[in-house]
């Protein structure tokens, strides 16, 4: 799990970083931006904490294009090759990505057999070196259609103001604020800067510029999408007395069982759970990735008692 964050407008890095702050929780092994201005790239990558790359960032005031990533290592060991952003052999495209490309060796074989050199080890690397230097939306589509896995990507090069983006099986948001665009992988590193947002579905892709961002489905047509407005309220979570973050979680984890059992009894799961009891429903799927899929494994235990229920938990990147 690893988190990105693009921006248009001003102040890119001040921006981008405070997005990755609000980002790390969904990684923290190394951290990484990448600013297109007037066609050249400002790049900074770093091994450990968001605040390490705050403390390396140069900051201008200036208009700029910017992605950046806070990285939970898949791929490769956590080393700055394998930190995001990557780019393109020419280095004229930079990408960075959340979720694991599955066919990734296969496509890699095919590039390096075609001359293509790696510094590194991860998948996005590889998805960033098949732009082969153009970035536009029929080259990005191409990309798209020889992946398989999950993804959520933000995209930029040296001759476009744009961001492109795409998103399959991994989360992926855009908001257009009054003086800049953004995309993300969670929708609170839009407050304060816009209080509307755009949720995309899996398969969907498209162009984000200042002030317009254009939506595509799978198959290449346009998207109407409805905005959503912001109404919740972003609480930071430092590290408090704890050395990392994975610590905090752990510690923490009997707070936060209890206060999610609260949320959704507050919003009536138990009637929501007597319905399905009184239903003719006799078999459940619990799906998830990760920690949701440990849940899922405790739940089917639970249900499996009530012998009503034949009870199967999968894991969500695999469920067809």
């Amino acid at each position: 799990m690893c988190g990105i964050m693009g921006y248009i407008g001003k102040e890119p890095e001040k921006n981008l970083i405070e997005g990755l702050e609000k980002l790390e929780y969904r990684g923290y092994d190394s951290a990484g931006l990448c600013v297109q201005r007037d066609g050249d790239f400002y790049v900074e990558k770093t091994i450990g904490s968001v605040d390490k790359l705050s403390k390396k960032t140069k900051r201008q005031d200036s208009f700029g294009v910017g992605i950046a990533h806070t990285r939970w290592a898949t791929h490769g060991e956590i080393s700055v090759f394998n930190a995001h952003p990557h780019f393109s052999s020419n280095a004229s495209v930079s990408l960075v990505h959340n979720g694991i490309i599955e066919n990734f060796e296969t496509l890699k074989k095919d590039l390096e057999k075609q001359g293509v050199y790696f510094y590194g080890e991860t998948d996005s690397e590889v998805v960033c070196k098949l732009f082969r230097d153009k970035l536009n939306l029929k080259t990005f589509k191409q990309v798209l259609d020889k992946l398989e896995g999950s993804y959520a990507f933000a995209v930029i090069s040296k001759q476009d103001k744009s961001i492109y983006f795409a998103k399959n099986k991994s989360p992926l948001y855009v908001s257009l604020g009054d003086d800049c665009s953004m995309v993300s992988s969670d929708p609170s590193c839009f407050i304060g800067k816009s209080d509307e947002f755009f949720s995309l579905a899996d398969g969907e892709y498209g162009k984000l510029s200042l002030g317009d961002v254009k939506f595509y489905n799978k198959k290449n047509e346009r998207v109407n999408k409805q905005k959503q407005k912001i109404d919740f309220i972003y609480k930071n979570e430092n590290k408090n007395q704890y050395r990392h973050y994975m610590i905090k979680e752990i510690n923490e984890g009997k707070t936060t069982i209890e206060n999610i059992a609260k949320e959704y009894c507050d919003k009536g799961i138990i009637e929501v759970f007597e319905k399905i009891k009184r239903s003719d429903i006799n078999r459940v799927y619990l799906i998830g990735c990760g920690t949701a899929y440990h849940a899922g494994v405790v739940g089917k235990y639970y249900f499996s008692q009530m012998k009503k229920y034949d009870v199967f938990c999968e894991i969500a990147s695999e469920i067809q």
